[in-house]
C-alpha cells in the first residue's frame, strides 16, 4: 500500500474508532412516568418514586394493616450500558436485582430467573395509575398492584 493510501486508512479507521468510542448509551425511553407517590384505592399499599437523577432513580414500598407496617422495601432502577436493572431489599434484607428485559415509553419489565419469587416484574403506566406486576417467568403466581396517584395524605385519590 503506497504510503498515502496508509495514511488515509489509517486516519479514517482511527476516526471510525474515536467515533463508535465516544458514542453515547443507546437512547431509551425516560421512566420519568414512574415518578410520584402510588398507592392502592385503600391506602394500604403505597409506592414512591422519585424522579430521575442521572442513571438513578430511588424508590420504596411500604404495606400496611391496621396502620402497621407489615412489608417495606427499598428499592433503584440503574440504567447501566445494556439497560435498566432493578434492584430490590425487600424488609431491608440482601439486595435482588432483575435486569431490563421489555421497555416501552409507558412500560418496563425486570426479570430475574434465578430468583425464587417474583422473576418477573412489570411496571406499566396511563395518565392516572401505576400498574405493577409480579409473577414467576411462567406466568404462574401473578399478582397485580393497580395503584393511583397518591393524595397529600399518602392515600390514592
Amino acid at each position: 500500500m503506497a504510503p498515502r493510501a496508509f495514511a488515509f486508512a489509517f486516519t479514517f479507521a482511527a476516526t471510525i474508532l474515536a467515533s463508535t468510542a465516544c458514542a453515547s448509551p443507546v437512547a431509551r425511553a425516560p421512566l420519568d412516568w414512574m415518578s410520584g407517590c402510588w398507592a392502592h384505592e385503600h391506602g394500604d399499599t403505597k409506592e414512591v418514586w422519585s424522579e430521575p437523577e442521572g442513571e438513578l432513580m430511588f424508590g420504596y414500598g411500604v404495606s400496611k394493616r391496621d396502620d402497621r407496617v407489615v412489608f417495606f422495601e427499598e428499592l433503584r432502577i440503574e440504567e447501566r450500558e445494556d439497560g435498566a436493572v432493578y434492584i430490590a431489599s425487600p424488609n431491608g434484607g440482601p439486595s435482588t436485582e432483575f435486569t431490563e428485559t421489555e421497555r416501552t415509553g409507558l412500560s418496563i419489565v425486570f426479570e430475574n430467573p434465578d430468583h425464587d419469587f417474583p422473576q418477573r416484574i412489570e411496571y406499566g403506566a396511563n395518565r392516572i395509575a401505576l400498574v405493577a406486576k409480579i409473577a414467576k417467568l411462567d406466568g404462574s403466581g401473578l399478582q397485580t398492584f393497580s395503584m393511583d396517584r397518591c393524595k397529600d395524605d399518602g392515600e390514592s385519590e
